[in-house]
Order: C-alpha cells, then sequence, then structure tokens
C-alpha cells in the first residue's frame, strides 16, 4: 500500500515532537511505501495570540501553575498577568528546520513558510488559530498533490495531521474498504463535533477534507472548527468513523513551565502561594482572607499541597470550599476552552481518586459540610455528561471486574459512559457468546445504549 503523511502546522518546542511519528514510519515501511509531505511555519513554539484556552494553557505550563490560575486569566489579556512567561515562549524563527527535517526523513516532501502572512478575512473569525490551521492543511494537500501529478502517482492511504500529535501505532494491517470515509478520534455525530487533530482515508476522500479552508474564509458566520468541520463532512456525504490501526494518545508537551518560573512575578500568585503554605503547617482546610479572590487561588493551591501528601480527602475538601463554593456557576459543558471545565476537569478526578462512583454518596459528602452555593454548583456539576461519563464508567468498570452483571439491568435510564469503557463492555459480551447467549446479547445491548459512540465502530 502506498501512504501518505502529510503535515502541517507549527512546531512546538523542538523536533523532538516527530518522535512518535518517526517510529511509526519506520514500522510501516517495513511492508508499505511510505511518502512524508510537511508544510510548516518557519517558527518554532507555543501559540500565544489571543485568549490562551485551556488546551493551550496544558501544553505551556504544569498542572501545579494551571491549578492557581484564577478565571479571570481565562480571557484576551491572558500574558497582561505572566508578560515575563510570554516572552520567554514566543514563537522564534528557526533557520534549520528544512535541514533537519531532511535528516530526520530523507525523501521528504518540505515546505516552510514564513509565519509573515496576517491571515485576515473579510468575516470576523473566534478561532483565527483554526484557520491558519486549515491554511497549512489545505497547502500541504495541494503540495501533495503537485508530486502525484508530477510522477504519475496515487496513494492508497493519506492521513493529515499536525506535527504536535503523538499516536501510537496499533498494527499494519488497513483496512479501507469502506467508501467515502473518514477516520477519525471518537466520532460522535450526534454531538455535531468533529476532531480535527488527526484524520486518514483515502486519497480522494482527503482532498475534500483538507479543502474546508476555501469555506472557512468564505463564509459569513463561521461556528468553530470542530463544528463547520462536522457540518462539512455531512455536506459531502463523507462518513466519519473512529480510527482503526492508529491511535491518537496526546498532543506534545515540552518542557512545561512550573511554578517557580511564576513564582516572583505576579504578586496575588505570590501572597497564594505563600499563604497555601502556611494553612498547610496548620492542617487546615479552611483559610479566611480578606480578598475572596486570594482565598480562592490559596484554598485551591492547598488542595494541590495535600495531594502531593497523599490526603486526597482534605485536597477535596479544600478543592471544593474554593470556586465551587464562592461562584455560582452557569454551565459546565464548554468544550475546552475554559475555567469551568478546568474545575469540572479537576472535580472528576477527585470522584477517581477517592471512589465516589455513587451520586447520593457525592451529594451526602458535600451536604454536610458546604454552603447552598457550593451544593447547586455539585448538582450542576452532577449533570454534567462529563461527570456522568466519569461515573458511571467507573460502575461499569467495578461490574465488568466483579463479574456482577445482573446489576446492568438496574442502571440508570440516563447512563452513558466514554467510549474504552463501552468498548470493553461489549468486548466483554462477545467473549462469553458461546458459553451464554442469553447474557452476552444482554451486555452488548446495554453496550449500545450507554454507549452510542459504538454504533458508528
Amino acid at each position: 500500500m502506498k501512504i501518505c503523511f502529510c503535515i502541517s502546522g507549527q512546531l512546538r518546542g523542538s523536533l523532538n515532537c516527530l518522535d512518535s511519528l518517526r517510529n511509526i514510519i519506520s514500522v510501516l515501511e517495513v511492508k508499505h511505501q511510505v511518502k512524508v509531505v510537511f508544510s510548516l511555519w518557519s517558527n518554532i513554539g507555543n501559540k500565544v495570540d489571543g485568549a490562551i484556552a485551556l488546551g493551550q494553557m496544558k501544553r505551556i505550563f504544569s498542572d501545579e501553575a494551571i491549578n492557581i490560575f484564577p478565571p479571570y486569566f481565562y480571557s484576551s489579556t491572558f500574558w497582561d498577568h505572566l508578560p515575563h512567561v510570554l516572552e520567554s515562549i514566543k514563537p522564534k524563527e528557526d533557520k534549520f528546520i528544512e535541514e533537519s527535517l531532511n535528516t530526520w526523513f530523507p525523501d521528504s516532501i518540505i515546505d516552510i513558510e514564513s509565519s509573515s502572512m496576517l491571515l485576515e478575512f473579510p468575516y470576523e473569525r473566534g478561532d483565527k488559530n483554526s484557520i491558519k490551521m486549515l491554511y497549512k492543511r489545505w497547502r500541504c494537500n495541494e503540495l501533495l498533490k503537485k508530486y502525484c501529478m508530477d510522477n504519475s502517482e496515487e496513494f492508497d492511504l493519506v492521513i493529515v495531521t499536525r506535527p504536535d500529535a503523538q499516536f501510537t501505532l496499533l498494527n499494519d494491517e488497513i483496512d479501507l474498504t469502506e467508501e467515502a470515509t473518514v477516520y477519525v478520534p471518537h466520532p460522535d455525530a450526534e454531538k455535531k463535533f468533529t476532531n480535527d487533530i488527526i484524520a486518514y482515508g483515502d486519497q480522494d476522500v482527503m482532498d475534500t477534507y483538507c479543502s474546508l479552508f476555501s469555506k472557512s474564509i468564505s463564509k459569513e458566520i463561521w461556528r468553530g472548527i470542530h463544528l463547520e468541520l462536522n457540518e462539512f463532512l455531512k455536506s459531502q456525504k463523507i462518513v466519519e468513523r473512529p480510527l482503526k490501526f492508529i491511535k491518537f494518545d496526546f498532543l506534545y508537551r515540552d518542557n512545561p513551565i512550573g511554578l517557580d518560573a511564576i513564582s516572583g512575578r505576579n504578586k496575588m500568585l505570590d501572597s497564594a502561594l505563600k499563604l497555601a503554605s502556611e494553612g498547610i503547617k496548620k492542617k487546615s482546610t479552611k483559610l479566611s482572607c480578606d480578598d475572596q479572590d486570594l482565598q480562592n487561588i490559596v484554598m485551591m493551591r492547598m488542595a494541590d499541597l495535600y495531594e502531593q501528601m497523599g490526603e486526597v480527602e482534605r485536597a477535596f475538601n479544600c478543592f471544593l470550599g474554593s470556586y465551587l463554593s464562592t461562584i455560582r456557576f452557569d454551565s459546565f459543558e464548554r468544550g475546552n476552552r475554559g475555567f469551568n471545565v478546568h474545575i469540572r476537569e479537576r472535580f472528576c478526578n477527585y470522584l477517581i481518586s477517592l471512589e465516589l462512583y455513587s451520586f447520593s454518596e457525592i451529594r451526602d459528602q458535600i451536604s454536610s459540610k458546604f454552603n447552598n452555593i457550593c451544593k447547586d454548583n455539585t448538582e450542576m456539576l452532577l449533570q454534567s455528561l462529563k461527570v456522568k461519563q466519569t461515573i458511571y464508567s467507573s460502575i461499569i468498570i467495578r461490574i465488568i471486574e466483579n463479574g456482577d452483571f445482573d446489576r446492568l439491568l438496574e442502571l440508570d435510564e440516563n447512563c452513558v459512559v466514554k467510549h474504552h469503557v463501552g468498548k470493553r463492555l461489549y468486548n466483554k459480551g462477545l467473549s462469553i457468546a458461546s458459553r451464554d447467549e442469553n447474557l452476552s446479547l444482554t451486555i452488548i445491548s446495554v453496550a449500545h445504549r450507554i454507549c452510542p459512540s459504538l454504533k458508528t465502530a
């Protein structure tokens, strides 16, 4: 099979972010012909323009640092609070990118483009960085097409991704028998959301996939990359399926900035770090400050410190006593962009660490210790899809591990689980089909009900 990797965008940190790509290519080349096309910006670094969403924060800062950032940091003025950090991580021109790529990926097609272009369009775009990404993908695909025309060659498989995507090769057997199909991480047609990190399909499908750039600059109302990509694929009669022979793991994170680099640069954060340390010495889970913003940051930092000491319940109490007890949140369902999502993720992590797998148990733990604001926020969290998935996924894992499948019939009708848990339950049903067909059918039926994404697999 002839395979082409189309890698476009900006290198993050260093060329080390391409390690997983090199490893995968070395395995695929045993059985397949592999070509790589690069279309990269000439600078290396992080995204620093515009509002810094949670995803960008996680690729720049350590978890400890992110945990003390207050909600007002999540805005277009983020770097006003940490200007010295901005100067240290601004993308920098690298004259040796092409030379290095030629060494790492011999015989590849390499296009290095200056990032001096403005790339502004007639209509306002809330996700300008995504438009730049679409531009580079389109350009990379055009380079591939030019190569094919010049060499009278076609590829059976085209994989489109970004240079900082880290993925694992599951096997080297590639099935592309389904026509008009694009393979992406965790497709979910019901949510009208398409992951844009990595995609693959035959060359015709991927040529269409990469043409979204033209829509992004001509469409007056642009609702963001994920919704628009989902709608565009449907309009082109292209079906989404989950990745099969390759698995996306994470985005490359190069030496995240920790608390040491932040210390001494922001008075509010410095005060919070000092007070939190004093609070831990007193073994406290409550600390009163004149400034509510300061107190919230202190409590979040104390939660981290208690976690490091292995006192997770104390940490959870500090976490609950922070923003969840002082701010009335309006939603925890805003994709991956804001402070609210960060709170939701930490909440889920505590549920897993403390093995809190019951909605009533969680409510009881909070109602006896915290105010009405915290109770209301917790109730909203418990209605959040991601939190429900965390709780129900934990329940299903325990059912599988204990073999207590009768409990599946007692599950709430609103039960929904993460894809990998639904797949695990589904596979368990398949594995017992030969010895108990009725139970197998029941398990498989429940797996499909509580994990809708299995239907697209």
